[in-house]
């Protein structure tokens, strides 16, 4: 075990150090610095401003210097606030950390809590709705549902502040700056926990169900043991025993993720700190932040998995007792026996998997709305702008910012261009992007995780070290990046779009290992 986890730290610790190369060269691939922003400084005093935080130094250079001064613990100094980044994080962190932690409490409270109570109500008016928000979840925007909030919460209700960490001008101290920080804090927090919940609810769900279908769960309740007893003590213990593993990419994720709501809510976390340092430049902020989350990212990757244990104990009405998993597989394997019949499977005529699955799909009511809804909106991004009466940068600026009309059916932007025909446009490239992408990604996974598989020893730990690796990086400061070197490269913007490609599907790739 100590060797185990001596190795887990040395790989840790190097994968860091290729991360920091790998940010750091990309920071510096990026056009311009700090101070070539300011356009009132003369050249003269330009050079001595770079000559003087060594930003005139050749980038590999930079690089040693700045992991000198980590080694001593030092993180450099950040130029737009004048303060050093130790002190910075120290204030920035916290706040992000309060807000993260209140949001995965949150999340896994209302998801175990709802996932098990609609597994045990399977195909319920409870499960139906539980599925349609679930969806809703994952398929609503952060900022949509966030600028939502605000409209309604703050701006119409009044009942919350409309963002910030305590009102404007306030010297509240003590218990009443307590409440003035929870009270502000709600909105970001409950937007973050809902959109984690989602998927958490839809897992546990599913977990609970496939837990109530085993065997153990019939062989209790065969011996007489209450249902409120078989759900709680066994089904809900061995459903949460996988999802532990879940824990440890919840806070990195809503650090990460938070980049956007911290934005919007005017909250001062790390992720609108991060956001500010990439815009200015400001790279020593900027180097330490995104190390921060790729080391949070790196440790959850290297949580240890729980093992489901072989006897499971089980205490209600004053009487314990023990079930033996290998009587339980040795009866799994009788039954199997059994359903053969003269040297052939019973279920032999039986259509194939995906069949099934496809006639299952089609005969299924919500899949089947879905399925239409996203042919409809197919059809109409492939085939609609060749039937609008509209070009897509069409100006008619007596008739900009209309109502939807039998002319306009969504409307005008403030240009009088056609609301309609530009989503239909837009969809033509979201869904380029979107599906060649995925595509790609899964195309690349499968091809680098059977070779893992396939061939094992050192080549699938450097293989799943470098997935670790590119797991590890922020999905947006990277694609932001990237957008600022395709711009100074003067990239054509026909050739911009493989290029997004590409790196969706580098960053949203999983390999599948077999």
């Amino acid at each position: 075990m100590l060797r185990y986890t001596l190795r887990r730290f040395a790989q840790m610790v190097f994968m860091l150090f290729l991360l920091s190369i790998l940010v750091f060269f990309l920071f510096a691939l990026m056009p311009g610095d700090f101070f070539s922003g300011n356009r009132k400084l003369k050249p003269a005093r330009l050079a001595e401003l770079r000559a003087l935080y060594g930003l005139d130094q050749p980038t590999i250079v930079r690089y040693f210097i700045w992991l000198k001064n980590v080694f001593h613990g030092d993180f450099g100094w950040s130029l737009q606030y004048n303060e050093p980044v130790t002190r910075l994080l120290k204030t920035y962190m916290m706040n992000s950390f309060i807000v993260a932690l209140a949001a995965v409490v949150i999340a896994w409270t209302v998801a175990v809590v709802i996932g098990v109570f609609s597994a045990t109500h399977q195909y319920s008016l409870v499960d139906k709705l539980v599925t349609v928000v679930v969806f809703a979840s994952l398929s609503f925007p952060s900022f949509f549902i966030g600028l939502l909030a605000i409209k309604f919460f703050a701006v119409d209700l009044r009942w919350l502040p409309t963002g910030g960490m305590v009102d404007t001008g306030s010297n509240s101290t003590g218990f009443a700056y307590v409440l003035e920080v929870l009270r502000h804090m709600i909105m970001p927090t409950l937007l973050l926990a809902f959109f984690s919940a989602g998927s958490l609810t839809r897992y546990f769900r599913s977990e609970m169900l496939d837990v109530l279908r085993m065997d153990f769960v019939r062989c209790a309740r065969a011996r007489g043991i209450s249902e409120r007893s078989v759900v709680s003590a066994i089904a809900l213990r061995n459903a949460l025993l996988p999802a532990i593993t879940l824990l440890a990419f919840e806070i990195p994720g809503l650090f990460s993720g938070a980049i956007i709501t911290e934005q919007i809510f005017n909250w001062p976390g790390i992720g609108s700190i991060q956001l500010t340092a990439l815009n200015a430049r400001d790279y020593e902020v900027l180097m330490t932040c995104t190390l921060l989350l790729s080391f949070l990212t790196i440790l959850a990757n290297s949580w240890p998995t729980s093992c489901m244990p072989l006897r499971i104990h089980v205490s209600g009405w004053r009487r314990k007792f023990r079930i033996d998993m290998k009587l339980l597989r040795s009866e799994s394997r009788s039954r199997s026996q059994r359903s053969v019949n003269g040297g052939k499977m019973q279920n032999s005529g039986v259509r194939p998997l995906w069949y099934r699955n496809l006639v299952r799909l089609t005969h299924t009511r919500a899949a089947a709305v879905s399925i239409a809804t996203l042919v409809l909106v197919l059809v109409l991004s492939v085939l609609g702008p060749l039937f609008s009466p509209y070009g897509q940068n069409q100006l008619d600026v007596p008739n900009a910012e209309q109502g939807p009309t039998l002319d306009h059916l969504l409307g005008t932007d403030d240009y009088g261009r056609d609301i309609l025909t530009r989503l239909m446009y837009a969809g033509r490239i979201s869904l380029t992007i979107g599906l060649a992408s995925t595509v790609l990604s899964v195309v690349l996974g499968a091809t680098i995780g059977i070779a893992s598989g396939y061939f094992g020893g050192w080549i699938d730990a450097v293989i799943m070290r470098m997935a670790d690796l590119l797991m590890s990086i922020p999905s947006l400061p990277l694609l932001i990046i990237m957008a600022a070197l395709l711009s100074e490269f003067k990239v054509p913007a026909s050739s911009r779009i493989y290029v997004v490609m590409v790196m969706l599907s580098i960053i949203a790739g999983r390999v599948c290992r077999a």
